[in-house]
């Protein structure tokens, strides 16, 4: 563990509280538009949905894509050593970047069950089931995003493994959760709470992975 100065811990504080009201306010925003983007979605054409790129974008909202990425990561970079962070982990950081986007999934999966909010109905009007109901029924419940929160698991980790890499991948999470939007199963807010517990899961991850110094120029929760 890293010894942290009384200065550095109250710095640490200060970013932690900075970064919790500024996803207050951005979940704040995008529920605000939950209504409006439910309605914009469903003037899309269905046939989108057939599309080779949607397909593309939807698939990286599936853990068993980046348990084969992860595993050929994984297995390129275990007869490999460099400077680099992601190259100087070995195959750590495949195994890494599987289970940020698993993790990731899963913690989508379990808020699901906890919040009870159902998907989006045709007027994106907000429906709940009782609580903790989702334990005995979990079906049709959207919050948060499970593929969303995969895509975004992943793209967080490769951000920290290998920076150079992040636009592309966070560009195709992006994807992901444009995909979910079209296909009228969640809304706006729905894929925002999962890209930010896909952060929150990544940096934990990285944290004890001791990848503090390749993440030192990232905000930490």
């Amino acid at each position: 563990m890293t010894w942290l100065s009384p200065r550095d811990q109250q710095h640490r504080r200060t970013r932690r509280l900075a970064l919790t009201l500024a996803a207050c306010a951005v979940l704040l925003l995008v529920s605000l538009l939950d209504q409006w983007a439910v309605g914009f979605f469903a003037s899309a054409d269905p046939k989108l949905k057939s599309r080779d790129w949607y397909q593309m974008f939807r698939q990286t909202g599936y853990w068993p894509t980046w348990i084969l990425i992860g595993l050929a990561l994984a297995l390129f970079l275990g007869s490999r050593s460099s400077g680099k962070t992601g190259w100087r982990l070995g195959p750590l950081a495949g195994f890494l970047l599987i289970a940020s986007a698993g993790l990731s999934g899963l913690a989508a999966e379990l808020l699901k069950l906890f919040v009870g909010r159902m998907r989006p109905g045709p007027w994106g009007i907000y429906e709940f089931k009782p609580f903790l109901s989702g334990f005995i029924n979990g079906s049709n419940l959207g919050m948060a995003s499970s593929h969303t929160a995969v895509a975004f698991g992943a793209a967080f980790m490769i951000l920290r493994l290998f920076p150079a890499a992040a636009p592309v991948a966070l560009f195709a999470a992006t994807g992901c959760a444009l995909t979910r939007l079209l296909s009228g199963a969640h809304f706006l807010s729905d894929v925002t709470v999962a890209a930010m517990l896909a952060y929150a899961v990544s940096t934990a991850l990285a944290r004890a992975a001791s990848l503090h110094k390749a993440t030192r120029k990232l905000p930490t929760i």
